[in-house]
């Protein structure tokens, strides 16, 4: 203010005093404009990081090529199968059947029933959804064993993929 008094008169006019006060009100109407926007500037960079969170979620998601199923298993969106993401071991059970039958289906061979023929016309046989099953295993890189239980309850095992030339028998009793 004493800088403003250059007449030394102690004082202020009232013009100088009304230009004073015109120049506080525009500070203060341009401290509100600066504070407006930074608070819109601030609300806009909030919507901005809610919308980038969101379609960051949205890209993962749709990404996304397995899911979990409702036996809490890692499955594969589009199929639906099971996926392992270790080596698993599928162990399938052979059955010895008879001859197919002229209506395409085996008949079981069972010493019980009386049926001799098991001994000479006889093979070991998986049906076609279990076949497929296994091929499916083989190419995903699974492990998978063929395995025949015998009379005397001992249990053979054959690795078909990937195959190691080996068996391996044990007893289940």
């Amino acid at each position: 203010m004493r800088d403003m008094d250059k007449s030394n008169r102690g004082y202020l006019t009232n013009d100088k005093v009304y230009n004073v006060m015109q120049a506080q009100l525009e500070v203060q109407k341009q401290l509100f404009k600066t504070r407006r926007i930074m608070f819109v500037l601030l609300a806009l960079v909030v919507i901005l990081a809610l919308a980038n969170l969101g379609t960051s979620f949205a890209a993962a998601s749709l990404a996304k090529d397995t899911t979990n199923n409702k036996n809490e298993e890692l499955s594969n969106k589009q199929t639906g199968e099971a996926l392992s993401t270790q080596s698993t071991n599928d162990d399938i059970e052979m059955q010895r059947t008879n001859s197919i039958g002229e209506d395409g289906r085996r008949k079981l061979c069972s010493k019980a029933d009386g049926d001799r023929a098991c001994e000479t016309d006889s093979f070991l046989s998986i049906d076609w959804r279990t076949c497929r099953r296994m091929v499916k295993h083989c190419k995903r890189g699974n492990n998978v064993s063929l395995g025949r239980t015998w009379p005397n309850g001992e249990t053979t095992r054959f690795n078909v993929c990937p195959y190691t030339g080996t068996f391996r028998k044990w007893s289940t009793s």
